[in-house]
């Protein structure tokens, strides 16, 4: 339900603001991003309910997500 959720907005938000020649958005990146933004607050749920969440494992997750994302463009 989150990456149906979050699709929509990565693409608008893709669209408006980051729209140049060198990266053009499509479904496909907002889809990719939206799973990937929700498999973060899914893990971070999962940690929180487990009672071991703190802000740095939170930030480690992000970071992860964040180097994800800057890798699966760069292969393009």
């Amino acid at each position: 339900a989150l990456g149906c959720s979050f699709t929509p907005i990565a693409y608008f938000i893709n669209l408006r603001f980051l729209s140049s020649r060198l990266y053009r958005a499509t479904m496909r990146h907002a889809l990719r991003q939206s799973i990937l933004l929700s498999l973060c607050i899914v893990l971070n749920l999962l940690l929180r309910s487990l009672h071991s969440w703190n802000i740095i494992t939170a930030l480690i997750i992000f970071i992860a997500a964040i180097v994800i994302e800057v890798v699966s463009l760069a292969r393009k």
